[in-house]
């Protein structure tokens, strides 16, 4: 069930509160939050497919069982890339400072950090830029690195069990669909705010990889696992969708599921 489950470590942000942090913190804060929410559901997602792992085990052979298991490992998060994003982050907020002190921290300098960061050609506010981007883009690299690893052992299954249905394949996640961050993203950066594309795409890219591209694969993994072990799920019909391709957290009190509308049916007591 738990590979049904989107990851309760994955906090989405909506985007419109989304841009006004952006906007107070020059990008940098959302950044951050992004940064925390991509280890943390790589680092749950890579458990999870070990421990599936661990159930297809008795069901191959010896011979197989090493390669699977050497493929399950391979979705865990690298400290190196991890290390590279905060690196990349902490020098976007040095240079930050270091444009503000240029300018003796006066409002005018941080109008100019927060809203015009490139029109005066200042070299640390271009280094500020870059670093920041630099650090949104690594973290969709985080995220597509999981989802080679899910590419890779989609390939050892589908070649240990041959003879059933083919496993999907993840696609790489890029830009994401969440229209109305990326809309909010173009238009603060047409205003000036140029830090607002990267961090558009990095968050709807997150919410791509954790709702679609990943999500999809952990479900047919999960279908896999039922047919091959025969173990059938627990079921827990007063909070999780009836729809199996979903299977999203429902409150207590909703009619619909919050993510695909599918109509919630419970018992009377």
């Amino acid at each position: 069930m738990a590979l049904r489950r989107t990851p309760p470590v994955a906090r989405f942000v909506h985007p419109l509160r989304l841009a006004i942090l952006g906007i107070v913190t020059a990008g940098l804060w959302p950044c951050r939050m992004l940064a925390q929410r991509v280890y943390r559901v790589t680092a749950m997602q890579a458990y999870q497919l070990e421990l599936a792992g661990q159930m297809l085990e008795p069901h191959v052979p010896a011979e197989d069982a090493a390669l699977l298991r050497e493929s399950f490992a391979k979705g865990r998060p690298t400290p190196l890339w991890s290390a590279l994003v905060q690196s990349f982050w902490w020098a976007s907020l040095a240079f930050a400072v270091l444009f503000l002190l240029n300018y003796h921290g006066s409002g005018f300098a941080i109008g100019r950090l927060l809203f015009h960061p490139l029109r005066y050609a200042n070299p640390y506010a271009q280094v500020y830029l870059a670093c920041l981007a630099a650090s949104y883009l690594l973290l969709i690299v985080q995220m597509n690195r999981q989802i080679v690893a899910m590419q890779q052992l989609a390939l050892a299954i589908n070649g240990v069990f041959d003879d059933q249905p083919h496993l999907p394949s993840p696609p790489l996640v890029y830009a994401g669909h969440s229209p109305l961050t990326l809309t909010l993203g173009v238009v603060l950066a047409w205003f000036g705010m140029l830090w607002a594309l990267p961090m558009a795409i990095a968050w709807s890219a997150f919410r791509a990889f954790v709702r679609s591209n990943a999500y999809g694969f952990r479900v047919a993994l999960a279908e896999r696992l039922v047919g091959l072990t025969g173990a059938a799920p627990v079921v827990a019909t007063r909070d999780l969708c009836p729809n199996p391709q979903c299977r999203h957290l429902i409150p207590e009190t909703a009619a619909f599921c919050p993510r695909c509308g599918t109509p919630v049916q419970r018992g009377t007591a």
